[in-house]
């Protein structure tokens, strides 16, 4: 579970991230996690809530260290500020 406390980007004011991994979805991975947690909305694959861009210091609207998507998963590349580069054995 990632607490985002101050000093932070306003941003990440009151977020609360909690990280699973199970091959569950949905519904049925709501049924099994514990009544207390309020889950708001599934942000999995959501560059907003990267840990990359949830770290940059600077507004994301006067930055080009934005990363909008990590991966195209049909093709096996991923993309950085627009800018596509094919990945070969996990690296570029």
């Amino acid at each position: 579970m990632d607490i985002y406390k101050e000093p932070g980007h306003p941003r990440c004011k009151g977020l609360i991230l909690l990280e699973t991994y199970t091959s569950l979805s949905g519904d049925k991975l709501k049924c099994i996690l514990p009544k207390f947690l309020n889950i708001v909305k599934e942000v999995t694959g959501h560059p907003d809530y990267s840990m990359f861009n949830l770290s940059l210091k600077e507004d994301w609207s006067n930055t080009k260290k934005f990363c909008y998507s990590l991966h195209d998963q049909d093709e096996g590349e991923f993309r950085s500020n627009g800018h596509s580069h094919k990945m070969i054995n996990g690296k570029a």
